[in-house]
């Protein structure tokens, strides 16, 4: 998988779990409407307005 150029796991065991993401900014009054999309992107997991495939 090296010689494709793929990166590979090393050290698995040691690995730290992820909790998920932070965000740190500054205050919750008149955040930017840029930065609240980003917030409920990362919230959500999916872009708002963004359509599922429901078949």
């Amino acid at each position: 998988m090296v010689s494709l150029g793929a990166l590979e796991p090393v050290l698995e065991p040691w690995w730290q779990s992820f909790s998920g993401p932070f965000l740190y900014y500054p205050g919750r009054r008149l955040v930017p409407a840029p930065l609240r999309a980003f917030i409920d992107f990362v919230r959500t997991g999916q872009a708002p307005g963004a359509r599922t495939n429901c078949s």
